[in-house]
């Protein structure tokens, strides 16, 4: 068996349902923004005032090719681009239908884009600007500018927070507290439901590898078990013979036949021994599951499972 292709597969698997949580969580953050893009953009007012609001980060990523990605806008940032750039094709597609460009992608050299647009229901489409010069460098800047407020001593809300907000029109701190705390116990079920499913993935995988690994070293353990056995014992029957000479030399003793230093110095001799051979049995077992975990596809614990089934 390749120790390092099933170790890498095993925690594939494991990596694997752990990235497509996150990759959901992003998604579900995103696809909120898209949804609620028109609400934000009706309320701008609003959140530019409330800086709590406004540096609410948005799941999405834009950049250029050759420049990279840039970095992480908030509601604030789109909101002071759609309403202050004073360029009217990021409000609208090409057939002049209200649509908000909210992804930014394309080439700073040749000006081909594929940039994407959100209709207010929700629906999204890729829209090529002609001026994209100017659209991404006006993005950029929008960006910049709130980037440079993130020093101020202030908790961003979330994007599900500033909705709820919004839309139950929560205005005392007391009510912005109570759709803040409504959001985050919906989060914390998601994410509850979430962690359920990858533990009970993760179990499988768990079951499905040390499966593989007994069958694969069947023999060595099989083996090592057997010789256990027999060491365990040999082990007792030493540790008998032992226990059979302490009651004679304390009988001798009690009638007299052996005097209290004879027998003093023959316990010491026999509390040795008995020492000695529990102390060869622990390394023995010792050492044979460090090597059978030496390679790291068994684990101590697996082993010892293993030697206390029947």
């Amino acid at each position: 068996m390749n120790t390092s292709n099933n170790n890498h597969s095993f925690m594939n698997d494991v990596h694997g349902n752990e990235e497509a949580i996150v990759n959901a969580e992003y998604k579900h953050s995103r696809d909120y923004f898209l949804q609620n893009a028109f609400l934000f953009l009706d309320n701008a007012e609003r959140i530019l005032g409330d800086p709590r609001m406004a540096m609410a980060r948005v799941s999405v990523s834009n950049g250029l090719a050759y420049m990279g990605v840039f970095p992480t806008a908030c509601i604030g940032a789109y909101l002071d681009w759609w309403l202050h750039s004073g360029i009217e094709e990021i409000l609208h597609d090409k057939e002049g239908c209200k649509a908000l460009t909210w992804s930014v992608s394309g080439s700073p050299l040749s000006g081909m884009n594929s940039c994407s647009c959100v209709y207010p229901d929700g629906s999204i489409a890729t829209i090529n600007h002609g001026s994209f010069g100017k659209i991404w460098k006006s993005f950029l800047d929008a960006n910049k500018r709130f980037h440079t407020t993130e020093g101020e001593l202030v908790e961003p809300f979330s994007i599900e927070e500033v909705v709820e907000i919004l839309k139950t029109n929560a205005t005392t701190e007391e009510d912005i507290l109570r759709a803040r705390l409504t959001v985050q116990q919906r989060v914390s079920s998601r994410l509850r439901f979430n962690l359920n499913q990858i533990f009970g993935r993760y179990m499988d995988v768990c079951n499905r590898y040390e499966s593989m690994c007994l069958k694969y070293h069947k023999d060595e353990l099989v083996t090592f078990r057997i010789n256990l056995l027999r060491m365990t014992t040999e082990t007792e029957k030493a540790l008998q013979a032992v226990a059979v000479e302490v009651t004679a030399s304390r009988k001798e003793y009690r009638e007299g036949i052996k005097s209290k230093e004879e027998h003093n110095k023959l316990m010491t001799e026999l509390n040795k021994r008995r020492s000695d051979i529990k102390r060869e049995l622990k390394k023995f077992k010792a050492d044979g599951i460090a090597r059978l975990s030496a390679n790291g596809e068994l684990t101590k614990g697996f082993i010892e499972s293993y030697l206390s089934s029947k």
